[in-house]
């Protein structure tokens, strides 16, 4: 059997007690990660839109709207918020880009100048794209989710009639018909006596 002596058999205790207390100190951190980890949330739900709406509810062609959007988020936030304004008759779509973010308000909101010579009649947002920073997404439907609509007034319709000519130019036209109609008797009168 061997023995310490009492100066030995401090300094040996004070080893362990030192390694004890580094094993224990690791278990801590360990565990303590380990429950950071299992406390994490995912995000797997997309943005929420409670309401859009548009103001005013009444313009002409060339002058703009303002569009608002109240959206949330419940974990991640909010990355965008992509609406589309089309005509009534789905012949003219304005696409914008997304509504920003108005710290003051908390709604996402965008102004849209609807252009000069557009449709007339009632137009609508089709739908809202939204998305938060996991690339959650949600469509939103026009008549489905929400109702988003204004009313454009054309003080200059884009008919697609072609204005009236000027004098001149029936005139040439009908000369140019003429003259092909002319050349086309000749050539084909020359074919048949051949």
């Amino acid at each position: 059997m061997r023995h310490f002596s009492k100066r030995h058999t401090s300094f040996f205790s004070v080893k362990t007690i030192a390694l004890l207390l580094i094993v224990t100190l690791t278990s801590v951190t360990s565990i303590t990660y380990i429950t950071k980890v299992s406390a994490t949330e995912e995000d797997v739900t997309p943005p929420v839109l409670h309401d859009i709406w548009i103001s005013p509810s009444v313009i002409n062609d060339g002058e703009s709207i303002t569009i608002y959007a109240n959206v949330t988020d419940d974990i991640s936030g909010i990355n965008f918020v992509f609406p589309t304004v089309r005509s009534e008759s789905g012949n003219q779509w304005i696409q914008f880009g997304g509504l920003n973010y108005n710290s003051s308000s908390g709604l996402w909101e965008k102004e849209v100048t609807i252009p000069q010579y557009s449709e007339a009649g009632t137009w609508i947002i089709p739908y809202v794209e939204c998305g938060d920073f996991v690339e959650n997404r949600a469509w939103y439907e026009y008549g489905i989710d929400y109702i988003a609509n204004f009313t454009v007034n054309s003080l200059t319709p884009d008919t697609g009639i072609v204005p009236e000519c000027s004098s001149w130019i029936a005139p040439s036209l009908l000369f140019i018909v003429i003259i092909i109609a002319s050349i086309r008797t000749l050539v084909y009168g020359c074919r048949l006596k051949r």
